[in-house]
């Protein structure tokens, strides 16, 4: 699937159609009146991004974001994750980048990343490598099997980094830095600019974050926008270094003005969740069953890859809608900074969210 930015939206709003989710306008209205605007603004660029460290090179600096958005994921872990090292899943994709950022100065090459194991990010992370469990027949003793609590989404992190690494290599770039400040290089050259980063991201994987449904293609690039607001928030917000190619100084430029709201949301577990909490994504006609009765368990409201895809695409829909209806000055990006960060607040915090796993999508 190649994507274009302008092919997003009304991708997701088909799917929404398609689904029978609807998007409540009344609820809209009654979310934007109800809006802290103070709180708002305070939690509008709550993403994530700030981190205790001091980058050697400007490259070093874009490659780790890079890296940090392609393993942006395992939302649907986020039990477990807490269970374990008592944090949600982003602090731990976190604390796994920075302990092999520190652990390394080429941790991060695409060599590097190929050879990712299980092993190494349990390490990093401090966790067992080992699952221990009583013998069958036999009750004094104790038998471990090789995994520990968190191998599943380990496993995943492992598998991503190892075909990154892959498509890096086979794209003679040392690290996926170096890839995407070609790749903004050679998008300044063409008409769409947004549009030609964007598929060049996308074709790394671990961010194709697309789907097929009803015999149409729904694009949500969660990791892509998340990666591409980042990277602007980086060139317009701070002083680039004396070693930024010329590229970080004519991107700047070219996003101090129209860039952000040319971004939808960053959707992932979260943002579905807060919008149906509000109303605003109403799924009792929803065209599956997973959708209509929302059951929650302990792991949260469990759902497969294709009606995950149905509700985060018709988060995606919402989002558009909820800054077209706002009376004051909101983009998407700065509506899915507040709603994530919310989202923490204690009363809101244990609502059951969506949970799919074996993706790293998001």
């Amino acid at each position: 699937m190649t994507p274009r930015l302008a092919d997003v939206r009304p991708s997701c709003a088909a799917a929404a159609a398609a689904s029978h989710i609807t998007i409540d306008d009344a609820a809209i209205d009654a979310f934007l009146g109800a809006l802290d605007t103070q709180r708002f603004e305070a939690l509008k660029k709550e993403h994530g991004l700030v981190f205790p460290l001091k980058f050697s090179t400007f490259r070093d600096e874009i490659n780790f974001v890079c890296v940090l958005s392609l393993l942006n994921a395992l939302s649907g872990y986020r039990k477990v994750f807490h269970e374990v090292t008592g944090h949600g899943a982003y602090d731990n994709v976190r604390h796994m980048l920075l302990g092999m950022y520190l652990s390394n100065d080429h941790a991060l090459t695409a060599k590097a990343l190929r050879e990712v194991t299980p092993t190494q990010l349990a390490t990093v992370l401090g966790v067992p490598t080992h699952s221990e469990s009583k013998h069958p027949t036999l009750p004094f003793v104790t038998v471990g099997t090789v995994g520990g609590p968190l191998h599943a989404p380990l496993e995943l992190v492992a598998n991503a980094c190892k075909a990154a690494g892959q498509f890096l290599e086979e794209e003679g770039k040392a690290d996926l830095g170096q890839y995407v400040l070609d790749a903004c290089a050679e998008a300044l050259d063409q008409e769409q600019t947004e549009s030609h980063l964007l598929e060049a991201i996308t074709c790394v994987p671990g961010f194709d974050d697309a789907y097929t449904l009803d015999g149409k293609p729904v694009y949500l690039y969660k990791k892509a926008f998340f990666l591409m607001n980042a990277l602007r928030e980086r060139l317009v917000g701070g002083t680039l270094p004396s070693d930024a190619p010329p590229v970080a100084a004519q991107l700047a430029e070219r996003w101090r003005t129209a860039f952000p709201e040319a971004l939808p949301m960053f959707v992932d577990n979260v943002i579905p969740t807060m919008l149906r909490h509000y109303g605003i994504l109403r799924t009792e006609e929803a065209s599956s069953d997973a959708l209509r009765t929302w059951a929650a368990t302990e792991q949260g409201v469990a759902l497969g890859k294709e009606d995950a895809y149905r509700i985060r695409a018709a988060a995606l829909a919402a989002g558009a809608r909820i800054v077209e209806r706002a009376t004051t000055s909101m983009t998407e990006v700065e509506l899915d900074g507040y709603l994530w960060s919310v989202a923490k607040d204690p009363e809101l915090r244990s609502i059951p969210r969506i949970s799919e796993q074996d993706t790293m999508m998001y």
